[in-house]
């Protein structure tokens, strides 16, 4: 029986498949966080005092991953930010910016990035604060409302900081809606606070409302803290609306909460213009004047006082110290935002670069392991077409080497009946033996090659050619022998 055929298809297309979507089979790494600082980081969200001395105690030996390297840092920034710590430098929060950027962390990436702007609003870079709120902004999802509110209130301040009187209202208007929704009421107050006084500074007085509100919840829980900030906010409000009584009277409310020597110097010298403005008894005005030159200096006092008092020289001098003061503060801003965008601009050459460069070796390799496949499947397929040819050439010569077989014992039976051989036979016999030999007779490396295919031919062509041979051959099939 000749061995059968397969099909070449049902052979070929597993492992075409299995080596296509090879590539596509890799393993995705998990991401290591030391349990110890998980724990800080759930601790940290409700008792931050606790959480920073866990934090403190923590053997930095264990930090042995880059991971925990970048969590670790993040959690000392937003533990001291949480415990009233004022830092100014934000070096520490590069490497936890550059990991969880890598690995595509957005939650953990937006609260490095907020405390880095925190940071940098600290030592009164603002432009960089406000790039990193921004970008802390796009990869905080839609249920994170604690972390977006807060991040929109620190871009309100930053607006308010570089007289940005829009962006300071819509990041208000937003922190104060996100931080309803939250329903917490401390949070709701100072966002309201914030958004009453983004709408002064927009010329809408609705916004003078929204801080009485606060300065009378503050004032029925006897919450100081709140009560000075809210009378703060109001006094400013009044100055906006050049309402100078009114502003006076909230300025000495808040001042009565305050030990004398608390009170800031620029709210002093607020109050004592409301006051020149209102047309307050001029002994009360040198009484407030005289309490700052003796606390800091005659420099220091609003050169409107001693503008009032026809004193231009000292007027001269307390507005040259407030303008030197200022152009100091408007100087160093604006080298400090120079150097960030500067800055920006080489890492976003850097990082194009960088990117084109990955591509580019991404391609190259993309179209070599593209060539490479190709090429195994090319050779794949040649030798499987080999393979099923070499098949049909082996079944065929065994088919003959069967027909000969039977032959020989047709043969045996008419030499046996008749007693005599039979010419046709032999020579049919002959030719097949031939045949069938030729191929086997050959090494198994030669079977294939073209002596032994044109040996093999010629002993078919003697077959055919042999015309005397097929009429015999007819005759003899259709007179068979009578074998008794």
């Amino acid at each position: 029986m000749a061995p059968r055929n397969i099909s070449t298809t049902r052979i070929l297309l597993p492992i075409l498949l299995s080596i296509l979507f090879l590539p596509f089979c890799f393993c995705t790494k998990e991401r290591h966080y030391d349990p110890e600082l998980l724990a800080i980081d759930t601790l940290l969200q409700t008792r931050p005092d606790s959480a920073y001395i866990r934090l403190e105690q923590f053997d930095t030996k264990r930090l042995t991953h880059k991971s925990d390297t970048a969590l670790y840092a993040l959690l000392n920034a937003e533990a001291r930010y949480k415990n009233y710590i004022d830092d100014t430098a934000s070096s520490t929060l590069k490497k936890a910016e550059e990991f969880f950027r890598s690995e595509k962390d957005s939650y953990n990436l937006m609260r490095t990035l907020y405390y880095k702007g925190l940071i940098c609003q600290n030592k009164g870079s603002n432009g960089e604060a406000l790039v990193a709120f921004d970008e802390a902004l796009e990869n905080a999802d839609s249920s994170q409302l604690f972390y977006k509110a807060h991040l929109y209130q620190a871009i309100a301040r930053g607006a308010s900081i570089i007289h940005d009187n829009k962006m300071e209202l819509h990041a208000s208007q937003e922190a104060y809606n996100l931080f309803k929704k939250l329903d917490s009421i401390p949070f709701i107050q100072e966002s309201q606070l914030i958004l009453g006084k983004s709408l002064v500074d927009n010329n809408n007085m609705k916004g003078i409302n929204f801080i009485k509100e606060i300065v009378q919840q503050s004032w029925e829980t006897k919450d100081t803290i709140l009560l000075k900030d809210a009378l703060t906010y109001l006094s400013l409000a009044f100055l906006h609306q050049a309402n100078y009584k009114e502003a006076k009277q909230s300025f000495q409310l808040s001042f009565s909460l305050y030990n004398i020597n608390e009170i800031p110097l620029k709210d002093k010298n607020l109050l004592l213009w409301a006051m020149i403005k209102d047309n307050t008894a001029p002994d009360s005005i040198l009484n407030l004047a005289n309490s700052i030159m003796t606390e800091y200096s005659k420099e220091d006092v609003t050169y409107e006082f001693y503008e009032s008092q026809g004193d231009f020289e000292n007027a001269f001098k307390s507005l040259k110290k407030e303008y030197v003061s200022y152009n100091r503060q408007y100087a160093r801003d604006i080298s400090s935002d120079a150097n960030f965008l500067r800055s920006i601009f080489k890492e976003k050459r850097l990082h194009s670069v960088q990117k084109e460069l990955g591509t580019t070796r991404q391609l190259i390799l993309w179209i070599g392991a593209s060539f490479g496949l190709i090429l195994v499947c090319i050779g794949l397929i040649i030798f499987l077409i080999i393979w099923s040819k070499n098949n049909k050439i082996r079944n065929a010569i065994d088919t003959v080497g069967i027909l000969t077989q039977s032959l020989n014992e047709y043969k045996q039976n008419i030499t046996d009946s008749l007693s005599k051989s039979s010419p046709t036979l032999d020579y049919l016999l002959v030719r097949l033996d031939n045949l069938y030999s030729e191929y086997y007779r050959s090494p198994e490396t030669q079977q294939n090659s073209k002596g032994v295919m044109c040996k093999i031919k010629e002993e078919i062509e003697h077959i055919r050619s042999s015309m005397d041979f097929w009429k015999v051959w007819k005759r003899k099939l259709i007179n068979p022998p009578i074998i008794c």
